[in-house]
């Protein structure tokens, strides 16, 4: 009042990502200056004060009792290993099925990662809070585990979760046994539950399984949020920033995808799977080991395979894939005359689903020397798919074989001037301006509609 100043209310003190520090007339100081009654808010990123993992274990979180109302409290990266040791080697854990929050963000230095959920599947809830995980690195396989990601394998629910800067660099891993599988993604690398407003930004280079036979075939799910998911899933308000690289050997069976490796859509009446409102605009590629590799592979910009029933509401709604797709086989085996192909496509790789108000926009590439291949700018080879209001870029580039060639047509062609304009998204795709951000759309740029926070 008058020259002097009056201390705001305590509310006030309150500014949403952000720790209040002090109160500071001065300018020198501040990290963000907030005028507030002539006064000036000192306040610290929270970003600023991310744990750092040094390797070690803690004994215990920081608070909680693991209830929905009072979850484990997850502060430090030491606090996030003690999850992941206790639910992979302790077989008396109580803990597999609890609640989790992490209140700040963690950055795991690049050491390796073990996934929190080998042995026992992860069957809780945890909430990253819209906290940051960076820094996760995978760099080698055990020989005893087929999951990899954050989380390995997950029956539980997995909310508000940030992975960035991941890095999966999975060479060959040598399993022995009858149709074994293998499982690999950022988040998770196989998921039974929901997982609900999830980004990951990062990279997956996988060799994968060896050994596989005629008599021993193997089959490995990879994908940028998660390898596979499963009869009843459901995945919603998700974003895969992510690279896919995977080399095959012979015998093997690849369901690789931006998103998701496969979503098995459906099983029974009380199983549906539903994947709503999510995006990939990672490159994802499948290639060979050598000249002499054979295999079989569905790739696709969001999923590689879809497994569903059109009846039954297993289904891909208000998705979209940005990133280029590219899978090569060798024709057949020298020794034993096996045929192999591939599928490919912008979106999805082979699609058994019903698909709403999607699209696709990058390039797609598939070669197996044979004529078997299917590849299109939206889906690869499609089998009871019903589509509505699905579209394809029309200056995508398909080739099959070496030629520019759609062997399958399926989706609506879609001109970048539509691309750009918020009414496609609205009135013709039917997309919530709730749920979507449409500001500053430029396809060519890389600027595309984003989730909102």
């Amino acid at each position: 009042e008058g020259n002097s100043a009056k201390e705001p209310d305590e509310s006030l003190k309150a500014v949403t990502g952000y720790d209040f520090v002090a109160w500071d007339r001065s300018y020198s100081n501040v990290t963000k200056n907030i005028s507030v009654y002539g006064l000036y808010i000192k306040i610290s990123d929270i970003s600023d004060a991310i744990d750092t993992w040094d390797g070690t274990i803690a004994s215990s979180f920081e608070s909680g009792d693991g209830t929905e109302n009072n979850p484990y409290i997850i502060k430090t990266a030491e606090q996030l290993a003690y999850l992941a040791n206790e639910i992979n080697t302790n077989e008396d854990n109580n803990l597999y099925n609890k609640h989790f929050k992490m209140i700040n963000s963690i950055d795991l230095n690049k050491l390796e990662w073990t996934p929190i959920g080998t042995k026992m599947a992860f069957a809780g809830v945890f909430d990253g809070n819209g906290y940051e995980i960076k820094n996760c690195l995978i760099s080698h396989g055990d020989e005893g585990n087929i999951f990899y990601g954050l989380f390995g394998n997950n029956i539980g629910n997995l909310i508000n979760i940030r992975l960035v800067d991941f890095n999966i660099n999975l060479g060959e891993i040598n399993l022995t046994g009858d149709y074994i599988n293998l499982y690999v993604g950022g988040l998770a690398g196989f998921s039974k539950g929901v997982i609900s407003n999830c980004y990951v930004n990062g990279e997956i280079n996988a060799t994968g399984l060896a050994g596989a036979t005629k008599s021993h075939t193997h089959d490995q799910y990879i994908g940028g949020l998660v390898g596979s998911s499963s009869y009843g899933s459901r995945i919603e308000l998700c974003a895969a920033d992510v690279d896919v690289n995977v080399t095959s050997s012979t015998y093997l069976s690849n369901c690789i995808g931006g998103l998701c490796g496969a979503f098995l859509g459906y099983v029974s009446e009380s199983e549906h799977s539903y994947m709503l409102n999510s995006y990939a605009i990672g490159n994802v590629n499948l290639v060979p080991k050598d000249e002499k590799s054979c295999f079989f592979g569905d790739v696709g910009g969001l999923i590689g395979w879809f497994s569903g029933n059109q009846t039954n509401n297993a289904t891909v709604e208000n998705c979209f894939a940005a990133g280029n797709v590219s899978a090569i086989t060798n024709y057949g085996h020298a020794s034993t005359g096996d045929i192999f192909s591939v599928n490919c496509g912008g979106l999805i790789g082979q699609s058994r689903c019903i698909l709403k108000n999607s699209f696709a926009l990058g390039n797609v590439s598939a070669s197996d020397e044979s004529n078997r291949t299917k590849c299109g700018g939206l889906t690869g080879y499609v089998t009871t798919t019903m589509l509505t209001n699905c579209y394809r870029y029309n200056e995508q580039t398909v080739m099959t074989n070496g030629v520019e060639n759609m062997t399958v047509t399926v989706g609506t062609e879609i001109s970048i001037e539509k691309l750009n304009t918020k009414s496609f998204y609205i009135d013709e795709l039917g997309w919530s301006e709730n749920i979507w951000d449409f500001g500053n759309i430029n396809i060519q740029s890389g600027d595309y509609p984003t989730l909102k926070d």
